[in-house]
């Protein structure tokens, strides 16, 4: 007898149908229209975590943010701890073994860990005052917004290559889940961005072409 697929279930951290972001949307219909795919599983809403199999393959569906380690769908963001808490209060098994980020550059570094932090700072001191209407306010969001420009070139999706350079956000992940105890988990990320219509299979933008997920484009986190 034929062996039967391995399940496959689908993660998107906020419910893709009202968060106002077509893509990831678009992504998760696609994905559950594909044999074998069930899900999505949102946020622990509609079909808990706890329910899925720990040898499913888990797809993360968001976006990943290009110039800060950051997961986005909307206006919402996490970082990876934040992301690693929101799997594990959604019921995530400790024994679960494969996640597959279709999050676009999540297996590149961002480029200097300093850089980086500079501009995680900045982000920070503009959320406190960015609603503000004084003079000062104004004066202090126009500084942060420039300083935070300043850096946009050092700031840019690469190659890991060493440790002065942000780990990728597929290591920073992995590494917020072992510490909760996700001793057998492995994940699987992207040299790019990703296309997440996998009617036709992942593909992978490099040298402004998508081509197929394959060795060259894939790196996997243990």
């Amino acid at each position: 007898m034929p062996t039967a697929p391995a399940p496959r279930r689908v993660f998107c951290p906020v419910n893709p149908e009202t968060a106002g972001d077509g893509a990831v949307r678009q992504a998760c219909r696609t994905v559950l229209n594909l044999p074998g795919v069930t899900g999505p599983v949102i946020n622990g809403n509609t079909v808990a975590l706890g329910t899925v199999d720990a040898t499913a393959k888990l797809y993360i569906i968001c976006h990943g943010h290009e110039e800060m380690p950051l997961f986005t769908v909307g206006k919402e963001k996490w970082n990876a701890q934040q992301m690693a808490d929101l799997l594990e209060s959604s019921g995530l098994k400790k024994t679960h073994r494969e996640i597959v980020m279709l999050v676009c550059h999540a297996g590149q570094t961002l480029g200097s860990e300093a850089v980086i932090n500079q501009r995680v700072g900045l982000q920070s001191t503009y959320d406190k005052v960015k609603s503000g209407t004084s003079k000062k306010d104004a004066l202090k969001k126009a500084e942060t917004l420039h300083k935070f420009s300043e850096l946009e070139d050092q700031a840019s999706p690469t190659t890991f290559t060493n440790k002065d350079q942000v780990l990728p956000m597929v290591s920073q992940l992995i590494d917020a889940l072992k510490a909760k105890k996700y001793d057998f988990i492995r994940m699987q990320a992207f040299l790019g961005p990703v296309d997440a219509n996998l009617s036709n299979g992942i593909k992978v933008k490099i040298s402004g072409r998508y081509e197929d997920a394959s060795d060259s484009n894939t790196v996997n986190w243990l």
